[in-house]
């Protein structure tokens, strides 16, 4: 385990290990009794943005890595450096990807959503909002995304959508008004045109990926390609990652806060790979949000 590595691992998790949870949540703030301190009594404050903890009690505060050495001090424990990443190794073990803190979840309004129908893409209205609102032509996205009639069992009403098919046959679906999952929230995994590629491409969303063929004039990708469909199939897509054989994997992430989060997970998890190096793609698009964001101004 290296120090990049141990300072992205959520306080949360190790303090999980030691048997503490928050007492209270404001904003950004998360509150615990001080593992740091005989009487522990609340004062561990942890930033859930940063990865950072403050506790005035003991007189100390900083990343995950230094609390590791303050608990170890505090427990009597070697607390060198090498101790701490050795604590950390046996504790919470090697990386794990994990979903940045604060990425809404709608499972729930999801569960009410019914694949009636799965088809090739004919819609002229899903077309036209594919081209024109998103600039994705029809040509290079017809072989990846299909047309979907979806019964929502709250309104009782029925809808179509673009769906993009998972690999636990569920459906990313998208349209101008909506954005969600249907049965199984998973990622998409899609083959590059070479056997056995030392490149992996790692995605938010269909958009994301199609707007990189597009800019690509149609030619596929020679490397295999991850789309995530949502941010919470980020463990999951670990899988498709680990001892595959992998030099270089390339993320394609959005340039936000929860994209920035993102991304730093994807290093230390990608990092700790032997002989694989994480490539961030952002500065391609380093002036808007996102690669379809960066291909709709291309467009315009």
């Amino acid at each position: 385990m290296n120090i990049e590595y141990a300072n992205s691992i959520p306080m949360r998790v190790i303090l999980a290990k030691l048997g503490y949870q928050p007492r209270q949540t404001i904003g950004k703030n998360q509150l615990y009794k001080s593992p740091l301190c005989a009487e522990q009594k609340i004062g561990l404050v942890v930033n859930t943005d940063t990865n950072t903890w403050n506790d005035p009690a003991a007189k100390s505060g900083g990343n995950a890595l230094a609390f590791v050495c303050a608990y170890l001090r505090f427990t009597n424990e070697n607390d060198t450096i090498a101790d701490a990443l050795r604590w950390l190794k046996n504790m919470v073990g090697y990386p794990v990807l994990q979903t940045p803190t604060g990425i809404p979840d709608y499972s729930t309004e999801d569960k009410a959503l019914e694949l009636r129908h799965s088809n090739y893409l004919a819609n002229n209205v899903l077309i036209r909002y594919l081209e024109e609102d998103r600039c994705i032509p029809f040509e290079y996205a017809r072989f990846i995304l299909k047309e979907v009639t979806v019964y929502n069992t709250n309104t009782q009403k029925q809808f179509i959508a673009l769906g993009v098919e998972n690999e636990e046959g569920g459906f990313a679906i998208r349209n101008a008004y909506i954005k969600a999952n249907i049965k199984q929230t998973a990622t998409t995994f899609i083959r590059g045109q070479i056997p056995k590629p030392n490149g992996i491409h790692i995605f938010k969303d269909v958009y994301d990926y199609l707007s990189l063929i597009a800019h690509r004039s149609g030619e596929p990708l020679l490397s295999d390609a991850i789309i995530l469909n949502s941010m919470h199939c980020m463990k999951e897509s670990g899988a498709y990652i680990k001892n595959y054989g992998y030099r270089k994997a390339y993320t394609w992430l959005d340039n936000t806060d929860d994209g920035d989060r993102a991304s730093r997970n994807y290093k230390a998890f990608i990092n700790a790979e032997p002989d694989l190096k994480h490539i961030p793609m952002n500065a391609v698009y380093r002036d808007h949000k996102d690669v379809n964001a960066w291909l709709i101004s291309l467009s315009s």
